[in-house]
């Protein structure tokens, strides 16, 4: 059997569902994710794909925000429901938090019974953030020090100071305010590029 995954057809459909992607996201200006790390991964494969802006399709009725999590913010108008955060949080860091609610349009990530983020069991590990390819999940600012694209700042790989796990790590330091604007976690037999709450928010 010959399988091909790169046809112009192929191609074009691909093209159509980024399209209607695109057409539910919040601008690229406004883009939690673009305006901060600069890494949303749709806005890639929308350039990819020579989708930039989508006036013929309407954006469906708006599914909100949730900042109610000290570090997290959840935009559910930017989720695409990959269900990668669910995957993070139920296979990788076995939490069972994450999970979905609704039906149709209105179906979004959830955590526990649909509560608000800082209301449920979640532990804030933030590893549904790292897996998060869009602006739905990201960091919030901590002690008013703005995250920017890693680019910008420095990377200083390090090892996790708060227990005897040996978690390596990568600050990304701001020196202009000379602070850590955030952290990741990076490869490493022990935690496997995971970290906790500790090791992620300090």
């Amino acid at each position: 059997m010959d399988v091909s995954t790169a046809t112009p057809e192929i191609q074009d459909r691909r093209r159509v569902l980024t399209e209607l992607l695109v057409a539910d996201q919040p601008p690229r200006d406004e883009d939690p994710k673009q305006t901060t790390t600069a890494d949303n991964e749709l806005i890639t494969v929308a350039d990819d794909h020579d989708v930039f802006d989508v006036f013929d399709l309407l954006a469906g009725p708006s599914r909100g925000t949730d900042t109610s999590n000290p570090v997290i913010a959840v935009d559910h108008d930017a989720c695409i429901l990959c269900d990668r955060c669910v995957r993070a949080c139920d296979d990788v860091q076995g939490n069972d938090v994450i999970g979905r609610s609704g039906k149709g349009y209105s179906t979004r990530i959830a955590f526990d019974l649909d509560d608000p983020m800082g209301k449920s069991s979640c532990v804030t590990c933030g590893e549904c953030v790292s897996a998060c390819p869009t602006g739905a999940l990201t960091n919030k600012p901590i002690n008013n020090i703005p995250i920017r694209p890693r680019s910008e700042l420095e990377a200083v790989d390090t090892v996790c100071p708060y227990c005897g796990v040996g978690c390596a790590l990568t600050y990304y330091v701001d020196r202009e305010r000379g602070a850590i604007s955030f952290a990741e976690g990076r490869a490493q037999p022990g935690s496997q590029g995971r970290l906790c709450v500790k090791g992620r928010y300090g």
